[in-house]
């Protein structure tokens, strides 16, 4: 049974497929239509797969388009903690976060790649949120860790696969750090359960049963 972690923006633009394709442009477009076909092979049954997320998926997404992709799955989607993310308000002691864990801050690289400065740029951001009276999360350094704290989520709960359309951030950014020679195993299995929806349906043989 394959444990794929999918992430908001894997979500949202295969929502946006089911509304209106108009939306989207490519490659995003592809890569929802592929996530359509993931979801069609776990809700018959030919992929033996548990779709996962975190509290964070929840509050990009909304609770009302969680509650859409629960009705349109036949298989439970998942919640999975958080770990040791920052406590500024943005997740409740729900079972949203993991109090210790392995991997909470393992992944710290990502926010420091290119000479970046992150604590020193979240500090300035606490002290400007303080002044503001707003909270911390809304800030973009504090923003800067989130897509983090997806993978660290990922690692945590053990996935196969973390699924995202993220190119930027993530898909093209990952693989540079994990070839470093400094890079941790933790970034280095981050990189290896790196697919887009597009790169896993061309890896994956679909028209077949995996249970």
């Amino acid at each position: 049974m394959l444990k794929i972690f999918v992430d908001t923006c894997v979500w949202r633009h295969w929502l946006s497929l089911r509304s209106n394709s108009s939306r989207l442009q490519e490659p995003e477009l592809t890569d929802a239509g592929a996530f359509a076909e993931i979801i069609a092979a776990v809700n018959d049954q030919r992929l033996a797969a548990n779709l996962i997320y975190d509290q964070g998926v929840i509050i990009e997404l909304g609770p009302v388009r969680v509650e859409e992709i629960s009705a349109l799955l036949s298989r439970q989607v998942e919640r999975v903690p958080i770990p040791q993310s920052r406590c500024d308000g943005r997740y409740r002691y729900d079972g949203s976060l993991l109090a210790g864990g392995e991997f909470g801050g393992s992944l710290d690289a990502m926010l420091n790649a290119d000479g970046r400065r992150h604590e020193e740029l979240l500090h300035a951001a606490f002290v400007k949120s303080g002044e503001a009276g707003t909270p911390l999360f809304e800030q973009k350094a504090r923003i800067a860790e989130f897509d983090v704290e997806h993978l660290e989520a990922a690692l945590e709960a053990g996935a196969d696969i973390f699924m995202t359309t993220d190119r930027a951030t993530i898909l093209d950014k990952l693989p540079k750090l994990a070839n470093l020679p400094t890079a941790s195993h933790a970034v280095k299995r981050a990189a290896q359960i790196l697919r887009s929806p597009s790169q896993f349906v061309e890896e994956t043989d679909l028209t077949r049963s995996t249970n």
